[in-house]
């Protein structure tokens, strides 16, 4: 199983365009957010999550999913 984000479609909803922006509304660094949206991240980063649920008002099962 493998832990997925649905940070795309939560962007688009919100009309935010790229991570530089998202960057800016949730105060979280740039590169920990790319390193998270590209899955280059070995970890989930709580401080990633906390401020991307924040932003969207939403909670971590809307961001996050468990794909098989």
């Amino acid at each position: 199983m493998k832990i997925q984000h649905n940070l795309k479609p939560l962007m688009k909803q919100h009309d935010i365009r790229n991570l530089t922006h998202l960057s800016e509304k949730t105060e979280v660094d740039y590169r920990k957010l790319h390193s998270f949206y590209t899955y280059r991240s070995k970890k989930i980063d709580p401080d990633v999550v906390e401020g991307i649920c924040k932003t969207f008002k939403c909670e971590i099962g809307e961001l996050l999913t468990l794909k098989k």
